[in-house]
Parts: C-alpha cells; sequence; structure tokens
C-alpha cells in the first residue's frame, strides 16, 4: 500500500505527479519556507522568491520501493543537474552504494576533482568532498560548492554547459587513451564550445603566466592538458550517471554545469529548519554523495 501523499509547492516549484511527501515532510518544508522567505526579504535583491530559491524543474518525492522516498520521507530537488557523486572522507571513497565495486572509477573520478581544484589554485591542492562530521552546514556546503564551481570552470576551457544530458554512453577505458586516439570522436560536437586549437591556445596563455607558473611546478604542457581535459570530462561523467550503476550507462548528467545547483540558504535551512539530512554528506563515508537528496533521517 502505497503511503499518504500530499503535494505542497515549496520554494516556487510543485512535485511530479505521484511523486508527493508525506503530512510530516510537508511540515517540515513549510517551516523551511517560511525561514527562506525571511532570509529572501532581508536580501538586498530584487529578484522574486520562486526564482532566488532556484528550483528549475519540479521536486520527486514518493517512488516505489524501500528508503525513505518509498515512505514519501524523502525529497530530490533539481533532479537532472544534481547527481549523485564519488566522496572523499580520509582514504574512505564513498558514492552510490550500487558502486561499491568500482573503487578505480571512483578514484579516477576524485582525480578529476583534484585536478579542477589545482588548475585553479595550486598543484599542492585537493578536492575537500569530505563527509560533515563536526563542520556546520555552511561549511560543508562551501566545500561542496567550491569544487563543483572548479568543474565548471575547468570544463569551460573545452565543453558546453548548454546540455543538462549527455544522452550517450562514456567513453570505454577513457583513461588508457594515447592523445589524438580517434576513439574521442565520440564525444559529440554540441557537447564542444571551443575548438582544439583555441582551447590549446587559451592553455598556453594561463601556463606562461609567472605566478601561474610558480603555483604549478612541472605542470603538464598545453597540448597534454587539451586531452587529458578530454579523459577527465569522461571519468567524471560515469558516477554522474542517469539510471542504475549496475546497468550499462547511456546517458549521464552534464559535468561541464558541476555538480552542485543548489541554493546555499536553501540546503542550510533544509538542514538546519527543516532537521533534515543531505545526502550530500550526511550518509556516512561510504554512500555520502548524494547531491540532490534530503530526508528525515
Amino acid at each position: 500500500m502505497s503511503p499518504e501523499l500530499v503535494y505542497p509547492e515549496f520554494g516556487g516549484q510543485r512535485f511530479l505527479p505521484g511523486r508527493g511527501v508525506s503530512p510530516e515532510m510537508a511540515s517540515r518544508l513549510a517551516e523551511v519556507e517560511v525561514r527562506l522567505r525571511e532570509i529572501h526579504a532581508a536580501d538586498d535583491t530584487i529578484e522574486p522568491f520562486e526564482k532566488w530559491c532556484g528550483f528549475h524543474e519540479p521536486h520527486r518525492g514518493y517512488r516505489r520501493g524501500g528508503g525513505h522516498h518509498g515512505t514519501g520521507r524523502a525529497i530530490d530537488f533539481n533532479y537532472d543537474t544534481n547527481p549523485y557523486i564519488v566522496t572523499r572522507t580520509g582514504q574512505t571513497l564513498g558514492g552510490e552504494a550500487a558502486a561499491h565495486d568500482q573503487p578505480e572509477m571512483r578514484q579516477r573520478a576524485i582525480e578529476v576533482c583534484d585536478r579542477a581544484v589545482r588548475l585553479a589554485f595550486t598543484s599542492s591542492d585537493r578536492a575537500d568532498l569530505s563527509i560533515r562530521v563536526n563542520d556546520s552546514i555552511e561549511t560543508t556546503y562551501n566545500r561542496f560548492a567550491t569544487v563543483s564551481n572548479c568543474l565548471v570552470d575547468y570544463f569551460a576551457y573545452i565543453f558546453s554547459d548548454h546540455l543538462t544530458t549527455i544522452r550517450r554512453p562514456p567513453i570505454p577505458r577513457v583513461h588508457t587513451l594515447f592523445d589524438g586516439d580517434p576513439a574521442f570522436q565520440q564525444i559529440r560536437a554540441n557537447e564542444i564550445s571551443v575548438d582544439k586549437d583555441h582551447a590549446v591556445f587559451q592553455f598556453e596563455t594561463l601556463f606562461s603566466d609567472p605566478h601561474w607558473q610558480e603555483a604549478h611546478p612541472g605542470w603538464m604542457s598545453a597540448e597534454e592538458q587539451y586531452w587529458q581535459m578530454l579523459r577527465d570530462y569522461e571519468m567524471v561523467r560515469i558516477p554522474m550517471l542517469r539510471g542504475d550503476p549496475r546497468r550499462p550507462i547511456t546517458e549521464t548528467r552534464n559535468p561541464a554545469r558541476g555538480f552542485l545547483d543548489l541554493r546555499g540558504e536553501v540546503v542550510c535551512e533544509l538542514v538546519r529548519t527543516g532537521r533534515m539530512r543531505w545526502g550530500a554528506s550526511d550518509f556516512g563515508a561510504r554512500a555520502s554523495g548524494d547531491i540532490m537528496h534530503f530526508d528525515l533521517g
């Protein structure tokens, strides 16, 4: 028997038909919305509340099966652009439970995040995608948002952020391909915004800056960076899949958009005022990384 479901509007968005939430979840969302409206009213912005909240698609609550979604006590926001990602807490790589037997895939994905962060900062930096233990939710959100923004900046050298979904499988074993391998031609023209010559020129310009060189000793050449970025795009797409990790991947989210577009105030108030868990950081070291997900725990 399906649980009792209600369909409140939250942040200017409704729920998909059949994907409502429990009355308790609806009550918590109402508390959060009151607080968000207070924050919005105090914000020096002319954006209407609904646009300020940043939801660009209907919410998803109930779905048949186990877990908190099966009781209407969980909700997913901006499903198309906030995927499950790989996290790293100490030496533990976390992520979607069905992919726990893919440690090499996870290691390659987290290394992509490291390269994006290092290109933006220094060659000794690392992507901080660790779970929330003693951090405030604001600090945790900012850590994840920093890495997501670095991915956006990283891939902007070559890739378009126009698409939300990449409708093709990732290139098999892309990490083994040599520079210029014909297999890279599987990347479609509508995924790319900058041609190779211009991208390499941009890298050469960046890499020639003395301050950048000082912060990035021993960095790869501009040509090598171009081909590495193509590999990285494909490798980090894998955990951003749409569907079941145990089945062949046919489409993924677009990593050129990063992995987190939920507004910071929304995330923080869902956790604080709504007393919810955030799937990105509150599922423990092995299972965190579910960016879109919030539940009543």
